[in-house]
């Protein structure tokens, strides 16, 4: 049972545009109330447009119905209405409506927008977009109700409620709507038409006997052809099969074989691995015996010696302490004498320094300035006794240096701009090759898109299965038809049925001889009338037959011709086609085979990159390893290991000879450096510095304080240790350095060259793949045209086979007919009988035999028409496909045209491609060379600045020196100190040479130490050794163990069988491909043999046994047919009849329990059956029955009564024709109602409801501006609340939910 539960309004009337205003509707009453005007009757006008899509009278005029847009300011205004039900089934179900008004500037446009309806089944919902005119039939089929009933009865239009008072015509047609009456009406007639028309086709039944036979043994024939090629193709396909099984198991084979010697590959990489950890321990050995010293002993005996060393050493460091302390004695004696002697030394070392340095850079700066003006070309300059000689070079060459600087610049701005220049060039060129090649991608992609459109558009057309032959075949037939319709009407109209009827009389008697002497002929006639039939049949098919070869010929003979020549005919077409197909098959797949070894080489080229990329990624980690042993071990750059360890052996020789010679001058260079920390001054020379900021103070204590450190026993010893562990980490890490040398200079230099030549090949390995890719497809659209043309050239095969069967069957017929003479055919013979047994009844039966032979004339006439109407619309089906099919071809042929000018495209961008690639190798070229020479010129330039800048700066700080001497002056204080100094140095001379002693033995001891330590790297290098030898011994295990393997050997082998099964793998394919070819061929013969099968042969055995069972079937059909439509006709009165006596009585219950008058007892709906010759109609009025006297009511009640008994009426209806739906809205009930009738309608309705309360769907909704109705209503005994409808601020309606009690108080 169907209910609707809410309904949401947008932008209806003068609901608002923003937000939709909802109602619900609850059973079993709802109520709407408000003010007129307020909006009340929208929603009734919602509801039908919602369900039926009808809007309210005169709703459409100008958009009347949507909100105004004007009021909003839009241009545009979007109405949308929305319910919520639930269908008979109890499907949930949410319907939309959306209309939209648009203003223009002369007009206001209203368009229904689209609608959609949601289904909610099983928790899952379902959502439709849908027309709008299959809505308004879905919906009413889902609430169960007629569309008709939901609009005249359960929404109906305040406008529209009193039309069951209406007048007759449109009474009428109401209750034809709610009655269906024009269905059932429509049913009787087409019956009767029916039976009128199959005995129309009683006589054609007869002749279609004869052509089910001949269907019969054609399909016989065709059926042992399609058993026959069927086998064909099993044979073919089994062949297909064995192939493809081949192809599959050397694909396979193939594809393991060449897993497998990946596999084995693997094995190889670690023996290669095995074999360079080997050569590198070997080199290891090899290192350390150069300077090894074996010892016999076990590894455990050395492991225990290093562990003694340690209390030996110790003795020998008490040694040491012990000749220490003696020096240390020695050491404060001589401290007092040393003071002395450094300031003596100090202040004679300053004025020596100060007097030989002056001499020097006098001499100095003569020779730089004559090295500097022959060097820049200054002449003049070989005397330079004088000073201003000297001043003036000075700014000679100050003034040349900034010249050179100036052209320095200009130099570098020029070079600049030509390499800006070429650059330029050089990106324009490389975007130009980019550009090129993306259009040549997008070329490429746009061939493969047009070649798959191309096989779209011809599957189409050899999907179409009609031709040109269909076309004239049909042509044909209605050309017979249009000549059989004309000689028909000329019969017609040739007939003089009142004179036949006048000569009747006297040519009966002759009539009945003539018919005597036919009955005879046509007895004898009988028995040959299936061959004279049949060879008619026969002939006629002939013509059609070569009207369609001929028309085929015309269409596609120049095609053939371009294909296979002009030495071709229908006879040996198929031969020539079949050997052009298969060629070209062959054609593509030696193309495709081609095209494989190429891209098997290209594979093979991919393989051995990805195999050197992966080992040239190991050997970069491998040599990143060894650089970051070499960088810990030198705490540098691995580039400056050699000379980090020439130095560190360097290092480690100057340490010991340092150990032997500066054990006791640490003193002597402690006071030289407190001297020149306190007085600025040199105690060697004595000569001043500038003060504690002059930068040559600084070089000099750090010179110093580097002495005074290496001048220390302990501090050499320290340093002896450090050069010593430094020179061993750096020897150990020289295993590290040469593998580093090796893989870097070597190995990995080599594999960038073998990856580069693998990327050029794999370069021209990919040009040569597209271009052969262009080849296969070149070959597979030639392909594609000759088998367009298969269908043709088969159709045009079996239609020449065709006909030559149908010429040996006319040749047998006729010599059957030669035989018996001319004699008439049965149609000659039968149309004489009845046109005589036409005249002799028409004489008998007067006008009414002449009326119906000349209706059945007319029949078949219209017969023939409408035949020849479903030819021509047959007709018109075939031209459109033929038209169809002309379009596809033609767009394949521009699919095709497109495809030849992107190769056209291809191959000039390859041509640009190639020229503009010595262009860029030139401009890199000329830009390399710009580069060049720019920078050779600049470097020149510079340099030669540069020796300018340090000319200047080195005469400049001579002459600075020269000028400081000459002005401070020290000869007269020489003498003084060399003479002071003499006396001190002797009474040192004695304290040192015992302090020299002692340093001597205190070296001993150092000796004795780094004896012992040699000792003990003998050992551990012995350790290390004998360890290494054991992994060399490992190793040689373990390569033996894998080369015994023969894993390279197996890998090899693996390979060249892959090889063998891909190449066997591709003749596999090349035999399938012409197996599938042949296949396909017959495949195509069967389909059309199976086509022909289906659309003309299927049932033709069944037509032949059903034939002379139709002819009865037939009669017995027109007898039927006459009962049932007598039948249904009667069954309809019945149920009209039954249906107006429901309504009527509830009418009149309804009218006596409402109506509180005394004038009308009752009302009912009065029926006028009204027969005419095939067809019964029904006149209603409504009448009152007063003092039992019969009155129309229309025109004679009151407007009261006239709202009264449209409620009671649509109430009635609801009742009878709505038991799917309970539902129905009375708008503004009691217009024109007294206060008696008002109160006693609302009592009618309140038991009404009350009754039906129980009923889940019964749903009464009431809208009404009288709250006095809705107090008599008692409405508070059903529901809780009622809806208000009123105007907001915005002079909007919406809709509020009120409690009923706010009525009742009142």
């Amino acid at each position: 049972m169907s209910s609707i539960d809410r309904m949401m309004i947008l932008g209806v009337r003068a609901f608002p545009t923003t937000e939709g205003e909802t109602i619900k509707f609850e059973p079993p009453l709802t109520i709407v109330a408000g003010t007129n005007g307020s909006g009340k009757t929208t929603i009734i006008e919602c509801l039908r447009f919602i369900t039926t899509g009808a809007l309210p009278p005169g709703a459409g005029l100008k958009g009347a119905w949507i909100h105004d847009p004007g009021l909003q300011g839009e241009k545009s205004v979007l109405a949308q209405v929305k319910l919520l039900f639930h269908a008979a089934n109890g499907t949930k179900l949410v319907v939309t409506r959306n209309l939209e008004l648009q203003l223009k500037k002369q007009s206001r446009s209203q368009k229904t927008k689209e609608a959609t309806l949601l289904i909610e089944r099983h928790g899952q919902k379902t959502a439709l977009s849908t027309r709008v005119a299959e809505l308004d039939e879905q919906v009413p089929l889902y609430l169960g109700v007629s569309t008709s009933l939901l609009d005249n009865v359960i929404f109906c239009h305040q406008e529209d409620s009193q039309w069951p008072l209406a007048e007759s015509g449109t009474l009428k047609k109401k209750f034809d709507e709610i009655f269906e009456a024009g269905k059932y009406t429509k049913a009787v007639k087409e019956l009767v038409d029916i039976r009128k028309k199959h005995k129309n086709d009683l006589g054609r039944q007869e002749a279609l006997a004869e052509s089910a036979k001949k269907d019969r043994d054609r399909a016989n024939r065709v059926r042992q052809r399609c058993k026959q090629l069927h086998k064909e193709i099993e044979d073919l396909r089994e062949q297909a099969r064995d192939w493809q099984n081949r192809f599959d198991s050397a694909s396979t084979g193939a594809a393991e074989k060449w897993k497998q010697a990946e596999q084995v590959g693997q094995k190889v990489a670690v023996l290669e691995a095995h074999r360079m950890d080997r050569d590198n321990k070997e080199k290891m050995v090899a290192d350390l015996k150069v300077h090894l010293k074996e010892i016999g002993e076990s590894d455990e005996w050395l492991e225990n010696a290093l562990a003694q060393f340690n209390a030996t050493l110790a003795g020998y460091e008490e040694t040491k302490q012990t000749k220490g302390d003696q020096w240390l004695e020695y050491k404060e004696n001589l401290a007092q004498l040393k003071e002395k002697l450094d300031i003596k030394l100090t202040e004679q070392g300053q004025y020596q320094q100060e007097k030989v340095e002056h001499n020097r850079q006098l001499e100095r700066r003569k020779n730089q300035i004559r090295e500097s003006a022959a060097k820049h070309q200054l002449r003049g300059y070989d005397d330079l006794s004088d000073d201003d000689r000297v001043e003036d070079f000075l700014f000679k060459i100050k003034k040349l240096a900034k010249d050179r600087t100036t052209k320095l610049e200009q130099a570098r701005a020029e070079a600049d701009q030509q390499k800006r220049e070429a650059t330029t060039t050089l990106n324009k060129l490389t975007e130009r090759q980019n550009v090129l090649k993306d259009n040549r991608t997008s070329a490429n992609r746009q061939m493969a898109e047009n070649s798959r459109q191309a096989a779209q558009r011809q599957s189409d057309v050899d999907n179409i299965q009609v031709n040109e032959g269909s076309k004239a075949a049909i042509e044909s037939r209605m050309e017979d038809l249009q000549a059989r319709l004309l000689s028909t009407r000329q019969s017609l109209n040739s007939m003089d049925y009142p004179a036949k009827i006048k000569q009747a009389n006297q040519e009966l008697s002759r009539f009945d001889e003539e018919l005597n002497r036919l009955n005879a002929e046509l007895l004898q006639s009988t028995k040959r009338a299936g061959e004279v039939a049949q060879l008619s049949h026969v002939k006629q098919e002939i013509r059609e037959q070569q009207r369609g070869l001929r028309t085929l010929l015309e269409v596609h003979s120049d095609k053939i011709n371009t294909l296979v020549g002009s030495g071709w005919d229908p006879t040996n077409l198929n031969t020539k086609f079949q050997g052009i197909l298969l060629n070209a098959v062959k054609e593509v797949a030696s193309a495709k085979r081609e095209r494989d070894n190429i891209l098997r080489e290209a594979e093979q080229i991919q393989y051995k990159q990805r195999s050197l990329r992966d080992e040239l990624g190991a050997r970069k980690r491998q040599a990143q390893q060894y650089e970051k042993i070499v960088k810990d071990a030198i705490d540098g750059d691995i580039a400056d290991y050699e000379e980090t360890s020439s130095a560190a052996e360097l290092r480690l020789e100057t340490a010991t000879e340092n150990m032997k010679e500066y054990g006791g001058l640490a003193t002597w260079f402690g006071r030289v450096l407190e001297i020149a920390e306190s007085k600025h001054a040199c105690r060697l020379c004595e000569r001043p510095f500038k003060g504690p900021d002059d930068p040559r103070l600084n070089v000099f204590k750090r010179k110093v304080q580097t002495l005074v450190a290496r001048a220390s026993a302990e501090a050499a010893d320290e340093e002896l240790q450090e050069a010593t562990a430094d020179h061993k980490r750096i020897v150990d890490a020289g295993a590290s350095y040469e593998n580093w040398k090796r893989v870097t200079k070597e190995e990995i230099p080599t594999m960038d060259t073998d990856i580069a030549k693998l990327n050029q090949d794999h370069e021209r390995s990919m040009a040569l793949l597209e271009k052969h890719d262009r080849t296969v497809e070149a070959k597979e659209e030639a392909q594609n045209e000759i088998e367009s043309l298969s269908t043709t050239v088969a159709s045009i095969t079996k239609i020449e086979q065709d006909i030559k069967s149908l010429n040996a069957k006319v040749d047998e017929l006729t010599a059957k007919q030669s035989q018996h003479g001319d004699i008439r055919t049965l149609e000659d013979i039968q149309e004489e009988i009845t046109t005589i047994n036409g005249k002799a009844y028409e004489t008998k039966r007067n006008v009414s035999r002449m009326t119906k032979e000349q209706d059945t004339a007319r029949s078949e006439t219209y017969a023939q028409e409408l035949e020849l109407r479903e030819m021509r619309s047959e007709l018109e089906t075939v031209s459109r496909q033929l038209d169809r099919k002309t379009g596809l071809l033609d767009r394949v042929q521009e699919f095709k045209d497109m495809n030849q000018k992107q190769r056209e495209i291809i191959g000039t961008i390859d041509t640009e491609l190639e020229n503009i690639g010595p262009q860029i190798d030139a401009a890199n070229a000329k830009r390399d060379d710009v580069d060049q020479r720019a920078n050779a010129r600049l470097r020149d330039m510079n340099q030669d600045a540069r020796g300018l800048d340090e000319t200047v700066s080195a005469l400049q700080l001579v002459n600075d020196q020269i000028q400081t001497y000459v002005q401070g002056g020290s000869e007269s204080k020489l003498s003084r100190i060399v003479r002071e100094i003499g006396h001190i140095r002797q009474e040192i001379a004695r304290d040192e040479a015992a302090q020299k002693q002692l340093t001597k033995e205190i070296s001993q001891v150092d000796e004795q130490l780094r004896d012992s330590d040699n000792t003990r790297r003998r050992y551990a290098d012995n350790l290390r050794y004998r360890e290494l030898c054991r992994d060399l011994k490992w190793l040689q295990g373990e390569i033996e163990t894998l080369e015994s393997t023969n894993a390279e050997h197996d890998q090899d082998q693996l390979k060249r069988e892959s090889e063998q099964l891909t190449r066997d793998r591709h003749a596999c394919a090349a035999q399938l491909q012409g197996v599938v070819g042949e296949s396909k061929t017959k495949d195509l013969q069967l389909k059309e043999l199976l086509a022909e099968y289906d659309t003309d042969l299927k049932d033709a055995a069944l037509r032949y046994r059903q034939a002379h069972v139709k002819v009865e079937s037939t009669k017995l059909a027109v007898e039927d047919i006459g009962k049932y439509s007598t039948a249904l006709d009667q069954a309809v009165t019945k149920y009209h009849s039954l249906k107006m006596d429901q309504v009527n009585a509830i009418m009149d219950e309804l009218w006596r329990n409402t109506y509180m008058g005394t004038d009308v007892d009752t009302i009912y709906i009065k029926s006028d059956l009204e027969v005419k010759t095939s067809s019964r109609t029904h006149h209603y009025r409504v009448v009152m029955l007063k003092r039992d006297v019969e009155l129309d009511m229309r025109g004679r009640c009151s407007a009261g009564q006239k709202v009264l008994a449209s409620i009671i009426i649509r109430l009635a209806l609801a009742e009878c024709f709505s038991k799917d739906c309970g539902v129905i809205a009375l708008d503004e009930p009691t217009t024109n109602l007294d206060e008696k009738n008002i109160e006693a309608l609302a009592l009618s309705l309140h038991r009404i409801i009350e009754s039906r309360r129980h009923q889940k769907n019964f749903q009464l909704i009431i809208i009404t501006h009288d709250e006095r109705f809705l107090e008599l209503l008692n409405a508070q005994d059903f529901i809780d609340n009622y809806y208000i409808v009123r105007r907001d601020e915005h002079d909007n309606s919406v809709i509020e939910k009120q409690s009923i009690l706010r009525i009742m108080r009142k």
